[in-house]
């Protein structure tokens, strides 16, 4: 329910979109299968929204459509965020993944064609070859990842063009300062004052943070510093930059490509 919720903005704020229909007349998901069984006309512009501010982010890094020919989002839920791309779809290969098999089967029933889809599992392993994809994007995944985080990078680093651009969320620094200084983030920001990474995570001072569980099975609140994410990934994974307030207006976007 919505009440649940750690990221849905604000219920007073309004939204433009019809909830009887979304980008290129997709069908639109029923409330159990939302994360939060919101209102449709909010699941479709937080999907929105997310989805231009990480256009917005890649552009800055000179991603072009006319060069990807291959696109992944890993985590995909319903396809959120995902049908957003309909409009570039034609003449390219899209693909979304995820562990909720439910979700997974009403995107493949409802968003396909033009999306492709297929259920994986907590094991990084993705069923496609080296050096697939010219784009792949994470949106609140690693925030959720309580252990195999590198492995999963690596696994994304794998089927990675070379040239492509990876587009992930993170709640770091900037995202642990945003939910404990209170307001439309105090829940979240609750479950890190409650914790034994309090003071680390109120200074900014911190590397890998996972508290579980903190709702669903299988789910925690991970939050890891810049520095963490840089040192980790550099021997596969060359970061390029980063945008502020890329998820739910809380996570960092961060963009990489091969090292």
């Amino acid at each position: 329910m919505i009440e649940q919720a750690l990221y849905l903005p604000h219920p007073d704020e309004e939204y433009e979109i019809d909830p009887r229909r979304s980008n290129g007349e997709l069908p639109i998901p029923p409330p159990h299968l939302m994360e939060y069984e919101e209102p449709p006309d909010q699941h479709l512009a937080m999907g929105k929204q997310d989805m231009g501010k990480m256009l917005s982010a890649l552009e800055e890094h000179n991603f072009e459509w006319e060069t990807c020919q291959r696109a992944l989002e890993f985590g995909c839920s319903n396809g959120k965020m995902l049908r957003w791309l309909a409009d570039y779809a034609e003449g390219r290969e899209m693909w979304g993944v995820d562990v909720q098999a439910d979700k997974i089967l009403w995107a493949a029933e409802n968003l396909s064609p033009p999306f492709h889809f297929a259920t994986t599992t907590t094991v990084p392993h993705l069923p496609f070859p080296d050096q697939y994809f010219d784009l792949i994007f994470a949106t609140s995944v690693f925030t959720h990842i309580g252990e195999l985080h590198v492995a999963w990078f690596l696994e994304l680093a794998r089927i990675l063009n070379e040239g492509g651009l990876l587009y992930v969320t993170i709640h770091d620094e900037a995202s642990a300062r945003a939910a404990m200084d209170g307001g439309k983030l105090r829940r979240i920001g609750e479950i890190m004052e409650a914790s034994e990474s309090a003071e680390a995570l109120r200074s900014g001072d911190f590397g890998f943070v996972s508290i579980a569980p903190y709702g669903k099975a299988m789910l925690a609140q991970v939050m890891m510093g810049r520095n963490y994410v840089e040192h980790v990934t550099a021997p596969f994974l060359r970061l390029l930059g980063t945008a502020p307030e890329a998820y739910s207006n809380f996570q960092t976007g961060y963009i990489f490509t091969q090292a």
